[in-house]
């Protein structure tokens, strides 16, 4: 008798170890969950714009999780690779040092200094990419942020080669791999807002200071010009570029001549340093003004009226919460108004009929009621009609 139960309950514990052993199911998200280690790629110091939010979401979301400090990684600028060759990880006396943050840049303007805020800079030679992914490996990080579509192609090849690191890929191209998630913000639902902002506040000419202008960028100020046309049929927008990421004298100089020059009564921008606005704000009379990366309100002065905002902290807690519990799926991400991951800050200094339709506005968006792009056609430049490019 006692062989036959010693047999059924080794049977039974037989059974359950193989059960254990198959695909996860939704029991699985009860049981313990596993920590894991973060390598972040960066192109630059981490002091630019989408970089720096992507940065700053890694961070936050970590700290929240009470993960590992991260690896940072920056000017990471060398991409090549070779399919054949494994990428080796280095000893650990020769690993990269991480370095300290230097002070926030500063911009001194006639009336006084401005501070350009939430530009860290790290002091670090550029490195090329399979050498800090080496690091990275070599220092058991499991999960790899990208954050840069330069890296694209690299990312790609190497979730194929190691399937157990996971590879968080900004502005990624690739989902046909478990273990590699493209992801990006869904900005332009925010840029349509804050153009809705300066419609209702009835301004005809707008100027805007924009970067590059590239494809998501371009689709940012077309959001933003159809936002004004909707509720302002006159408003025309003025677009200059700085032609780069980052330039603090650009990013003082086009707002001025927007002013001067444009004879635009309202200044946005899709640049991530709050000069634009401390220029409108320096103005005899301050201009009303809209900015972008992170609620600039302080910077405005009293025509401020809104921010486009950026928090990925809200995507890398997601991924990695269903990382540590093993619920993750590679699909694709792309995170805007419902997701909290872009918004616009609350709206000061602004009429009554401007809050009640950026509030009916938001609430459509958010619904899915409202296509910010409907019945949108473009001119010969791919900007819409009501876009001036200088």
């Amino acid at each position: 008798m006692f062989k036959r139960m010693t047999a059924c309950l080794l049977a039974v514990l037989l059974c359950c170890g193989i059960c254990a052993c198959g695909k996860k199911t939704d029991g699985d998200k009860n049981g313990a969950s596993k920590t894991i280690k973060i390598g972040v790629l960066l192109p630059d110091g981490g002091n630019v714009g989408t970089t720096h939010a992507i940065l700053q979401g890694v961070r936050t979301a970590a700290e929240a999780q009470k993960l590992p400090e991260p690896v940072c990684v920056f000017n990471v600028t060398d991409v090549s690779f070779d399919e054949s060759e494994p990428i080796s990880a280095k000893p650990a006396e020769s690993e990269t040092e991480q370095t300290t943050e230097a002070e926030p840049e500063s911009f001194t303007l006639e009336d006084g200094e401005v501070v350009v805020r939430a530009v860290p800079i790290p002091k670090q030679e550029p490195i090329k990419a399979t050498e800090a992914l080496a690091e990275m490996l070599d220092t058991a990080c499991s999960v790899v942020v990208a954050g840069d579509a330069v890296y694209d192609e690299l990312t790609a090849s190497l979730a194929a080669r190691y399937p157990d690191v996971t590879f968080l890929q900004y502005a990624g191209t690739h989902t046909d791999l478990a273990n590699l998630q493209p992801f990006t913000a869904n900005a332009a639902e925010a840029f349509y807002l804050a153009g809705v902002t300066a419609g209702s506040e009835g301004v005809k000419a707008i100027g805007f200071t924009a970067r590059k202008g590239n494809p998501a960028e371009k689709e940012c100020i077309n959001a933003f010009a159809c936002g004004a046309a909707a509720y302002n049929k006159e408003a025309k927008i003025t677009v200059r570029f700085t032609g780069v990421d980052m330039d603090l004298s650009l990013e003082n100089t086009i707002p001025q001549t927007l002013i001067e020059k444009d004879k635009c009564g309202l200044l946005a921008q899709s640049v991530y340093t709050a000069l634009p606005l401390s220029v409108a704000a320096s103005q005899d009379k301050p201009l009303p003004c809209i900015g972008c990366g992170y609620d600039m309100q302080s910077d405005g002065g009293s025509g401020y009226l809104c921010s486009v905002v950026f928090d990925f902290g809200v995507y890398f807690g997601q991924a990695f919460t269903a990382l540590a519990d093993g619920t993750f799926d590679a699909a694709a991400y792309n995170g805007g108004l419902k997701d909290g991951m872009v918004t616009l800050s609350a709206v000061q200094h602004a009429s009554d009929q401007t809050l009640k339709a950026v509030q009916a506005e938001t609430q459509a968006v958010i619904n899915g009621e409202r296509d910010i792009f409907e019945g949108f056609k473009s001119a010969k430049n791919g900007y819409a009609p009501n876009v001036i490019i200088r």
